[in-house]
């Protein structure tokens, strides 16, 4: 985003483009732009909370095992 805020707003019109985003709304190429690095994120985030989960599950797997163990 800063790269393309940086292309859109550089130059000597790059403050009539910034105030006409402001009062009218950013364009549609920076509306893509977000949506694209929202989903990499999402998908990123799915990665994690996968590992995360899985880590949960084998350290509660060896506990319960431990636990049995510990009882007989």
């Amino acid at each position: 985003m800063s790269a393309y805020k940086h292309k859109r707003y550089g130059g000597w019109l790059g403050g009539a483009k910034w105030a006409k985003d402001k009062l009218l709304g950013m364009p549609e190429e920076a509306n893509d732009l977000f949506q694209i690095s929202r989903q990499v994120y999402v998908t990123q985030m799915q990665g994690v909370i996968s590992s995360v989960a899985d880590t949960i599950g084998t350290d509660l797997g060896a506990a319960k095992s431990r636990i049995a163990k510990g009882r007989s």
